[in-house]
Protein backbone atom coordinates (compact mmCIF):
# COMPACT_ATOMS: atom_id res chain seq x y z
CA UNK A 1 0.00 0.00 0.00
CA UNK A 2 1.45 3.35 -0.76
CA UNK A 3 1.69 5.67 1.84
CA UNK A 4 -0.34 9.21 2.35
CA UNK A 5 1.36 12.02 1.62
CA UNK A 6 1.43 15.07 3.95
CA UNK A 7 -1.12 16.71 2.70
CA UNK A 8 -3.37 13.66 1.99
CA UNK A 9 -2.23 12.43 6.09
CA UNK A 10 -3.79 16.13 6.85
CA UNK A 11 -7.25 15.61 4.80
CA UNK A 12 -7.76 12.66 6.93
CA UNK A 13 -6.73 13.86 9.98
CA UNK A 14 -9.53 17.07 9.30
CA UNK A 15 -12.31 14.77 8.30
CA UNK A 16 -11.64 12.59 11.46
CA UNK A 17 -12.38 15.43 13.75
CA UNK A 18 -15.02 16.95 11.72
CA UNK A 19 -16.90 13.65 11.86
CA UNK A 20 -16.27 13.66 15.89
CA UNK A 21 -16.93 17.10 16.60
CA UNK A 22 -20.85 15.72 14.19
CA UNK A 23 -20.72 13.08 16.87
CA UNK A 24 -20.34 15.71 19.86
CA UNK A 25 -22.98 18.26 18.43
CA UNK A 26 -26.11 15.63 18.11
CA UNK A 27 -25.26 13.64 21.22
CA UNK A 28 -25.32 16.63 23.45
CA UNK A 29 -28.20 18.77 21.84
CA UNK A 30 -26.45 21.22 19.38
CA UNK A 31 -27.72 19.56 16.48
CA UNK A 32 -30.48 17.99 16.06
CA UNK A 33 -33.56 17.13 18.15
CA UNK A 34 -32.21 15.78 21.57
CA UNK A 35 -32.12 17.50 24.58
CA UNK A 36 -29.46 19.85 25.76
CA UNK A 37 -26.44 18.22 27.45
CA UNK A 38 -23.93 20.09 28.83
CA UNK A 39 -20.72 20.10 30.74
CA UNK A 40 -18.37 23.09 31.08
CA UNK A 41 -15.00 21.60 30.54
CA UNK A 42 -16.43 19.57 27.33
CA UNK A 43 -17.89 22.44 25.87
CA UNK A 44 -14.95 24.85 26.25
CA UNK A 45 -12.77 22.29 24.25
CA UNK A 46 -15.40 21.69 21.83
CA UNK A 47 -16.12 25.90 21.04
CA UNK A 48 -12.16 25.76 20.59
CA UNK A 49 -12.61 23.14 18.40
CA UNK A 50 -15.14 24.17 16.43
CA UNK A 51 -13.38 27.58 15.64
CA UNK A 52 -10.50 25.33 14.41
CA UNK A 53 -13.02 23.74 12.25
CA UNK A 54 -13.49 26.95 10.58
CA UNK A 55 -10.03 28.16 10.49
CA UNK A 56 -8.89 25.41 8.42
CA UNK A 57 -12.21 24.55 6.10
CA UNK A 58 -13.48 28.09 5.60
CA UNK A 59 -17.23 26.86 6.71
CA UNK A 60 -19.03 29.17 8.76
CA UNK A 61 -21.35 26.84 9.86
CA UNK A 62 -18.62 26.11 12.46
CA UNK A 63 -18.31 28.74 14.34
CA UNK A 64 -22.26 29.41 14.34
CA UNK A 65 -22.06 26.06 16.09
CA UNK A 66 -19.54 27.14 18.41
CA UNK A 67 -21.70 30.53 19.04
CA UNK A 68 -25.05 28.40 19.59
CA UNK A 69 -23.07 26.50 21.82
CA UNK A 70 -21.86 29.16 24.07
CA UNK A 71 -25.46 30.89 24.52
CA UNK A 72 -27.31 27.13 25.16
CA UNK A 73 -24.29 27.14 28.32
CA UNK A 74 -24.82 30.15 29.66
CA UNK A 75 -28.58 30.27 29.50
CA UNK A 76 -28.38 26.37 31.18
CA UNK A 77 -24.77 26.62 33.05
CA UNK A 78 -25.71 29.90 34.00
CA UNK A 79 -28.94 29.29 35.86
CA UNK A 80 -29.66 27.18 38.57
CA UNK A 81 -30.51 23.44 38.42
CA UNK A 82 -34.13 22.54 36.85
CA UNK A 83 -34.27 20.27 40.04
CA UNK A 84 -32.99 23.17 42.58
CA UNK A 85 -35.53 24.87 44.69
CA UNK A 86 -33.36 28.06 43.64
CA UNK A 87 -34.60 29.43 40.36
CA UNK A 88 -33.27 32.02 38.05
CA UNK A 89 -30.17 33.01 37.04
CA UNK A 90 -27.04 32.29 39.55
CA UNK A 91 -25.89 35.15 39.57
CA UNK A 92 -29.28 37.15 40.73
CA UNK A 93 -29.24 39.28 38.07
CA UNK A 94 -32.52 40.30 36.19
CA UNK A 95 -33.26 38.12 33.26
CA UNK A 96 -32.30 41.45 31.24
CA UNK A 97 -29.20 42.39 33.11
CA UNK A 98 -28.10 38.65 33.19
CA UNK A 99 -28.55 38.20 29.04
CA UNK A 100 -26.14 41.20 28.96
CA UNK A 101 -24.19 39.51 32.00
CA UNK A 102 -24.24 35.94 31.40
CA UNK A 103 -21.16 34.91 33.35
CA UNK A 104 -21.35 37.48 36.09
CA UNK A 105 -22.24 34.67 38.53
CA UNK A 106 -19.81 32.04 37.63
CA UNK A 107 -20.79 29.00 35.55
CA UNK A 108 -22.06 25.55 36.90
CA UNK A 109 -19.77 22.10 35.96
CA UNK A 110 -22.85 20.68 34.63
CA UNK A 111 -22.68 17.85 37.31
CA UNK A 112 -26.06 15.49 37.44
CA UNK A 113 -26.82 16.42 40.99
CA UNK A 114 -27.72 18.60 43.28
CA UNK A 115 -24.49 20.49 45.12
CA UNK A 116 -24.03 19.10 48.25
CA UNK A 117 -26.64 21.42 50.92
CA UNK A 118 -25.05 23.02 54.05
CA UNK A 119 -24.66 20.79 56.91
CA UNK A 120 -24.68 17.65 55.26
CA UNK A 121 -22.27 15.31 55.22
CA UNK A 122 -19.21 14.99 52.93
CA UNK A 123 -18.66 11.65 50.77
CA UNK A 124 -15.76 11.89 48.26
CA UNK A 125 -17.96 9.38 46.12
CA UNK A 126 -21.02 11.59 45.91
CA UNK A 127 -19.34 14.51 45.63
CA UNK A 128 -17.84 13.69 42.55
CA UNK A 129 -21.18 13.63 41.22
CA UNK A 130 -22.35 16.68 42.34
CA UNK A 131 -22.81 20.06 41.12
CA UNK A 132 -20.80 23.52 41.92
CA UNK A 133 -18.07 25.23 40.17
CA UNK A 134 -14.52 24.51 39.36
CA UNK A 135 -11.87 27.00 39.06
CA UNK A 136 -10.28 25.37 36.43
CA UNK A 137 -13.45 24.31 34.35
CA UNK A 138 -14.34 28.65 34.47
CA UNK A 139 -10.96 29.24 33.50
CA UNK A 140 -11.06 26.96 30.43
CA UNK A 141 -14.63 28.53 29.75
CA UNK A 142 -12.21 32.05 29.50
CA UNK A 143 -10.25 30.71 27.23
CA UNK A 144 -12.62 29.47 25.12
CA UNK A 145 -14.43 32.81 25.12
CA UNK A 146 -11.38 35.08 24.46
CA UNK A 147 -10.91 32.90 21.05
CA UNK A 148 -14.33 33.00 19.86
CA UNK A 149 -13.80 37.06 20.73
CA UNK A 150 -10.25 37.27 18.67
CA UNK A 151 -11.68 35.10 15.89
CA UNK A 152 -15.47 37.40 15.37
CA UNK A 153 -14.14 40.33 16.62
CA UNK A 154 -17.10 40.77 18.67
CA UNK A 155 -16.60 42.49 21.88
CA UNK A 156 -19.69 40.62 24.03
CA UNK A 157 -17.21 37.81 24.10
CA UNK A 158 -14.05 39.35 25.69
CA UNK A 159 -16.50 41.54 27.95
CA UNK A 160 -17.80 38.06 28.85
CA UNK A 161 -14.47 36.25 29.64
CA UNK A 162 -13.13 39.32 31.36
CA UNK A 163 -16.34 39.37 33.51
CA UNK A 164 -15.70 35.59 34.51
CA UNK A 165 -12.44 36.21 34.98
CA UNK A 166 -13.15 38.78 37.35
CA UNK A 167 -15.85 37.26 39.76
CA UNK A 168 -13.84 33.74 39.51
CA UNK A 169 -10.82 35.08 40.84
CA UNK A 170 -12.75 36.99 43.52
CA UNK A 171 -14.58 34.07 44.49
CA UNK A 172 -11.28 31.61 44.79
CA UNK A 173 -8.57 33.49 45.65
CA UNK A 174 -9.50 34.33 49.33
CA UNK A 175 -5.24 33.49 51.07
CA UNK A 176 -2.67 31.73 49.50
CA UNK A 177 -4.93 28.44 48.89
CA UNK A 178 -7.58 28.03 46.18
CA UNK A 179 -10.27 25.73 46.73
CA UNK A 180 -10.71 23.18 44.22
CA UNK A 181 -14.81 23.65 44.30
CA UNK A 182 -17.07 26.10 45.10
CA UNK A 183 -21.23 26.21 45.92
CA UNK A 184 -22.97 27.14 42.80
CA UNK A 185 -23.30 30.99 44.18
CA UNK A 186 -19.80 30.90 45.38
CA UNK A 187 -20.49 31.47 48.52
CA UNK A 188 -18.33 28.25 50.52
CA UNK A 189 -16.21 25.80 49.60
CA UNK A 190 -17.27 22.48 49.21
CA UNK A 191 -13.73 21.24 48.42
CA UNK A 192 -10.72 22.95 50.28
CA UNK A 193 -8.24 21.61 48.64
CA UNK A 194 -6.50 23.07 45.74
CA UNK A 195 -6.55 21.49 42.28
CA UNK A 196 -3.11 20.78 40.99
CA UNK A 197 -2.57 23.35 38.67
CA UNK A 198 -4.91 25.99 39.71
CA UNK A 199 -2.33 28.60 40.31
CA UNK A 200 -0.70 28.21 36.88
CA UNK A 201 -4.43 27.95 35.33
CA UNK A 202 -5.32 31.02 36.97
CA UNK A 203 -2.14 33.29 36.26
CA UNK A 204 -2.52 32.38 32.53
CA UNK A 205 -6.12 33.35 32.52
CA UNK A 206 -5.59 36.84 34.02
CA UNK A 207 -2.73 36.83 31.63
CA UNK A 208 -4.90 36.08 28.93
CA UNK A 209 -7.57 38.73 29.77
CA UNK A 210 -5.56 41.55 30.71
CA UNK A 211 -3.80 41.05 26.93
CA UNK A 212 -7.29 41.46 25.29
CA UNK A 213 -8.87 43.86 27.74
CA UNK A 214 -6.38 45.76 29.43
CA UNK A 215 -8.46 48.09 31.50
CA UNK A 216 -9.20 45.22 33.46
CA UNK A 217 -5.07 44.95 34.77
CA UNK A 218 -6.01 47.00 38.17
CA UNK A 219 -8.78 45.41 39.37
CA UNK A 220 -7.11 41.80 38.51
CA UNK A 221 -3.49 42.86 39.90
CA UNK A 222 -4.23 41.97 43.69
CA UNK A 223 -5.42 38.37 41.99
CA UNK A 224 -2.38 38.03 39.80
CA UNK A 225 0.09 39.08 42.89
CA UNK A 226 -1.08 36.07 44.73
CA UNK A 227 -1.06 33.92 41.77
CA UNK A 228 2.48 34.83 41.17
CA UNK A 229 3.74 33.81 44.32
CA UNK A 230 1.75 30.63 44.26
CA UNK A 231 3.41 29.52 41.18
CA UNK A 232 6.83 30.37 42.39
CA UNK A 233 9.11 27.23 42.76
CA UNK A 234 6.48 24.85 42.28
CA UNK A 235 6.80 21.82 41.13
CA UNK A 236 3.70 20.92 38.18
CA UNK A 237 5.43 17.24 37.44
CA UNK A 238 2.64 14.48 37.69
CA UNK A 239 1.94 11.17 35.29
CA UNK A 240 -1.47 11.68 34.83
CA UNK A 241 -1.76 12.68 31.35
CA UNK A 242 -4.74 14.82 31.41
CA UNK A 243 -2.28 17.10 33.45
CA UNK A 244 0.37 16.55 31.47
CA UNK A 245 -1.14 17.32 27.98
CA UNK A 246 -2.75 20.83 30.24
CA UNK A 247 0.84 21.48 30.71
CA UNK A 248 2.72 21.41 27.84
CA UNK A 249 -0.16 24.19 26.21
CA UNK A 250 0.45 26.21 29.55
CA UNK A 251 4.29 26.11 28.53
CA UNK A 252 3.57 26.72 24.52
CA UNK A 253 1.14 30.07 25.71
CA UNK A 254 3.61 31.28 28.23
CA UNK A 255 6.54 31.00 25.45
CA UNK A 256 3.97 33.13 23.37
CA UNK A 257 3.78 35.84 25.54
CA UNK A 258 5.32 39.14 26.09
CA UNK A 259 7.94 39.34 28.63
CA UNK A 260 6.70 41.91 30.53
CA UNK A 261 3.44 39.84 31.31
CA UNK A 262 4.76 36.73 32.20
CA UNK A 263 6.95 37.55 35.00
CA UNK A 264 7.65 34.50 37.30
CA UNK A 265 6.85 31.84 34.61
CA UNK A 266 9.99 30.35 32.73
CA UNK A 267 8.17 28.32 29.69
CA UNK A 268 11.45 25.99 29.28
CA UNK A 269 10.98 24.81 32.82
CA UNK A 270 6.95 24.06 32.58
CA UNK A 271 8.23 22.01 29.24
CA UNK A 272 11.11 20.08 31.26
CA UNK A 273 8.24 19.05 33.73
CA UNK A 274 6.28 18.23 31.31
CA UNK A 275 8.65 15.99 29.85
CA UNK A 276 9.68 14.48 33.12
CA UNK A 277 5.85 13.72 33.42
CA UNK A 278 5.79 12.11 30.33
CA UNK A 279 8.83 9.61 31.20
CA UNK A 280 6.70 8.99 34.09
CA UNK A 281 3.39 8.07 31.94
CA UNK A 282 5.78 6.01 30.02
CA UNK A 283 6.95 3.78 32.64
CA UNK A 284 3.79 3.25 34.08
CA UNK A 285 3.48 1.10 30.54
CA UNK A 286 -0.13 2.01 30.35
CA UNK A 287 -0.23 2.04 26.61
CA UNK A 288 0.31 -2.24 27.31
CA UNK A 289 -3.37 -2.31 28.99
CA UNK A 290 -6.53 -3.03 27.31
CA UNK A 291 -8.97 -0.40 26.33
CA UNK A 292 -11.02 -1.17 29.51
CA UNK A 293 -8.51 -0.20 32.17
CA UNK A 294 -7.89 2.97 30.48
CA UNK A 295 -9.14 6.27 30.29
CA UNK A 296 -9.48 8.17 26.39
CA UNK A 297 -9.97 11.88 27.06
CA UNK A 298 -6.87 11.57 29.58
CA UNK A 299 -4.91 10.13 27.28
CA UNK A 300 -5.80 12.17 24.51
CA UNK A 301 -5.44 15.01 26.22
CA UNK A 302 -1.75 13.80 26.37
CA UNK A 303 -1.43 13.84 22.63
CA UNK A 304 -3.39 17.17 22.11
CA UNK A 305 -0.61 18.22 24.30
CA UNK A 306 2.40 17.33 22.20
CA UNK A 307 0.71 17.60 19.23
CA UNK A 308 0.69 21.76 19.90
CA UNK A 309 4.15 21.41 19.47
CA UNK A 310 3.68 20.34 15.79
CA UNK A 311 5.13 23.82 14.66
CA UNK A 312 8.07 23.81 16.55
CA UNK A 313 9.34 19.98 16.63
CA UNK A 314 12.82 20.69 18.09
CA UNK A 315 11.28 20.83 21.62
CA UNK A 316 9.13 17.73 21.50
CA UNK A 317 9.88 15.68 18.51
CA UNK A 318 10.74 12.56 19.94
CA UNK A 319 7.39 12.57 21.84
CA UNK A 320 5.14 12.88 18.63
CA UNK A 321 5.52 8.85 17.76
CA UNK A 322 3.38 8.45 20.92
CA UNK A 323 0.70 11.21 20.34
CA UNK A 324 0.37 9.25 17.21
CA UNK A 325 -0.20 5.65 19.00
CA UNK A 326 -2.37 7.15 21.18
CA UNK A 327 -4.28 8.72 18.64
CA UNK A 328 -4.31 5.57 16.59
CA UNK A 329 -5.58 3.04 19.46
CA UNK A 330 -8.46 5.68 20.46
CA UNK A 331 -9.50 5.96 16.86
CA UNK A 332 -9.77 2.17 16.35
CA UNK A 333 -11.68 1.11 19.92
CA UNK A 334 -14.57 3.91 19.38
CA UNK A 335 -16.75 0.92 20.08
CA UNK A 336 -15.17 -0.09 23.25
CA UNK A 337 -17.55 0.67 26.43
CA UNK A 338 -14.86 2.24 27.51
CA UNK A 339 -15.20 5.06 25.08
CA UNK A 340 -18.46 4.94 25.18
CA UNK A 341 -18.67 5.39 29.32
CA UNK A 342 -17.66 9.10 28.08
CA UNK A 343 -18.46 9.46 24.62
CA UNK A 344 -18.51 12.99 24.45
CA UNK A 345 -15.74 13.94 26.45
CA UNK A 346 -13.60 11.23 24.00
CA UNK A 347 -14.66 12.77 21.60
CA UNK A 348 -13.56 16.33 21.39
CA UNK A 349 -10.43 15.43 23.31
CA UNK A 350 -9.33 13.23 19.97
CA UNK A 351 -10.61 15.89 17.95
CA UNK A 352 -8.42 18.62 19.53
CA UNK A 353 -5.56 16.54 19.35
CA UNK A 354 -6.06 15.62 15.13
CA UNK A 355 -6.92 19.69 14.58
CA UNK A 356 -3.25 20.17 15.66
Amino acid sequence: MMQQTPFEQNETRLNQAMKLMNNFLISTGVKGARPSKRYLWTDALAVENLIQLELKTGEQAFTEYALELIDMVHNQLGKFDAKDKRKGWISTLSNGEAKIRPTAGGLRIGKPKLERAIGESFSSIDEWDRDGQYFHYLTRWVDALLLVGSVTNDGKYQFWAADLCHVTMKAFIKDLRIPWKMSIDLKRPLISDQGATDPLDGLITIIKVCLAVPELKKELKEFKLVLQRLCRNTSWVSADPLGIGRLLISAHQVKNFPNSESKGLDWKDLLAQACVGIDHFLEAEILNFPAGKRLAFRECALAHGIKYWHNEPRFLEKYFPLADELESFWLNEMNSDSWKDHEEINCVTLAASLLN
